[in-house]
């Protein structure tokens, strides 16, 4: 006799028949893929749920964080706003604190995101890893950002990066050199020194706006690797191969204005209009339409059908991805 599946009082639930080839009851769960009953109103709603000991979260396509009780106490549980990019249980939201928009410092837009005050300097953005940023050594790829640094650190900041947290290093990072110089990097064995990277010969100032481009062309040589700074590309000098051996992809997160999981090295000032194109852009019309002799155009104006995620940091739910492929940024402070 097959189980049979019953609404009583909303709760579906399994009425007691026999299991083929068992008995009674639980064991023909399997067959009707019902690991438990949920009670009370939807996940997702807001509102709080009673979870039954054998209710499997997975199942129910959770996307925030579990706070309160561990699922399968019979306790009451609550679902918390953020992502937890990590599987371990970071405390976070999608929501960008109050403090962290700039409203009266900004370029485009209602606001700026302002990072690493001296009274909380631990403030960086991340995503789940995605093949969609997961680019190749033969995937071309750019990021614009509008910068300004309050200061700059004894070794580095970073504006984004994204690769694995210990050797080989493998991935890439844009960030901002101590002597206040732009870098570009790609890495594929770090310590084998199979990676590719330049640096801008003339540094930046400080509490001053630039819009940066960092363009890669796919080739694998360090001559792919171009820097672009108010709509003009600049000077570089190169270190590391002069072209990629081995692979650069990874399964590592993207981390903007940090560097995760350490604390360390991360931006200090505002970031505004970030974005990356899984296309170079191009220098005669893109990156100075980008800049616009300083007025600056929102980055989905630009090829919007290659953006592979914006954040333009207007508001405190713009760490939703507004390319459409729903990269939501996680804030960690």
């Amino acid at each position: 006799m097959a189980n049979e599946l019953v609404n009583v009082g909303g709760v579906w639930t399994l009425k007691e028949a026999a299991a083929a080839g068992g008995s009674t009851g639980m064991p023909g769960m399997a067959a009707a893929a019902l690991k438990g009953t949920i009670a009370g109103p939807a996940i997702g709603s807001g509102a709080v749920s009673t979870l039954a000991p054998s209710v499997d979260a997975a199942a129910a396509a959770l996307k925030g964080t579990i706070a309160g009780p561990a699922i399968g106490s019979g306790a009451v549980s609550t679902l918390a706003p953020g992502i937890d990019v990590t599987g371990a249980g970071v405390v976070a939201t999608l929501n960008l604190p109050s403090a962290n928009l700039d409203t009266s410092d900004k370029v485009l837009g209602t606001a700026s995101l302002k990072l690493n005050e001296p009274s909380n300097s631990n403030d960086q953005l991340l995503t789940p890893y995605n093949a969609l940023f997961d680019f190749a050594k033969g995937d071309p790829f750019s990021v614009s950002c509008w910068i300004k640094g309050r200061a700059w650190s004894s070794i580095a900041d970073y504006v984004a990066r994204r690769f694995v947290d210990g050797s080989p290093y493998t991935g890439s990072d844009v960030r901002m050199q101590s002597s206040g110089k732009l870098y570009f990097r790609l890495i594929s064995d770090w310590s084998a020194t199979d990676y590719i990277a330049v640096e801008a010969t003339s540094a930046l100032t400080i509490n001053t706006w630039y819009h940066v481009v960092w363009t890669y062309d796919g080739s694998s040589n360090r001559t792919g690797l171009l820097i672009y700074v108010d709509g003009q590309v600049v000077a570089t000098t190169g270190t590391g191969s002069s072209s990629l051996t081995g692979e650069v992809t990874s399964n590592a997160v993207l981390a903007v204005g940090g560097y995760y999981p350490s604390t360390s090295y991360a931006w200090q000032g505002w970031l505004d209009d970030f974005a990356i194109w899984n296309v170079k852009l191009d220098p005669l019309t893109d990156i100075p339409a980008l800049y616009n002799s300083g007025a600056g155009a929102l980055a989905n104006t630009v090829l919007p059908g290659n953006l592979v995620a914006y954040y333009p940091f207007d508001t405190s739910t713009t760490s939703k991805d507004m390319s459409g492929n729903g990269l939501y940024l996680e804030f960690l402070t």
